[in-house]
């Protein structure tokens, strides 16, 4: 079973406690594989954020550490790469903190970048302009959720791109 099988399963019968050793795990094993950190950092954020991590014996500075040791590896190995940075710097801008950040700007700079690398992605141009508030932003989020072929391949990309699915859909009315 591979590593993205083992965490939608363990996500979706939310064994959080599996999961993040399944991670860990993964991490070691396959240490450039910039899809499983996206996935990481998404989960850890979600359950630092989202879900009651402490029903199931895990600690919040124990949480918080992995997130941004995660983070501090994965930026230094992948911040050319469009991909993460659109994911990540989506996330980062959630919940700045975690990340070891004091306000937006790195969360803003990497997606900036991820549009600059592919000014042809309208997933990369709706995120920059989501997060500044650019008026155009509503018209892409239409484009983007009216793209089959787009809205599959976020979908494809597990719990990390179903969060942004829900993003986009909530954020263009549908």
């Amino acid at each position: 079973m591979s590593w993205q099988q083992e965490l939608e399963s363990l996500e979706t019968a939310k064994r959080w406690r599996d999961a993040v050793t399944v991670l860990q795990k993964s991490i070691a094993l396959y240490p450039d594989d910039v899809e499983l950190y996206v996935h990481a950092i998404y989960l850890l954020l979600n359950l630092l954020l989202e879900e009651d991590y402490s029903a199931f014996k895990l600690e919040h500075d124990n949480l918080a550490a992995l997130l941004k040791e995660y983070f501090d590896d994965s930026y230094e190995k992948f911040n050319g790469n469009a991909c993460y940075l659109f994911f990540v710097g989506y996330f980062s801008g959630l919940a700045e903190w975690y990340f070891g950040q004091e306000d937006l700007s790195l969360s803003h700079q990497m997606l900036k970048k991820a549009k600059e690398i592919e000014p042809d992605n309208p997933l990369y141009q709706w995120a920059y302009k989501f997060v500044i508030g650019d008026e155009e932003a509503r018209q892409l989020c239409k484009q983007i959720a009216s793209n089959m072929a787009l809205m599959s391949w976020l979908e494809s990309k597990g719990s990390p791109g179903q969060y942004l699915t829900a993003v986009i859909k909530s954020s263009c009315g549908f």
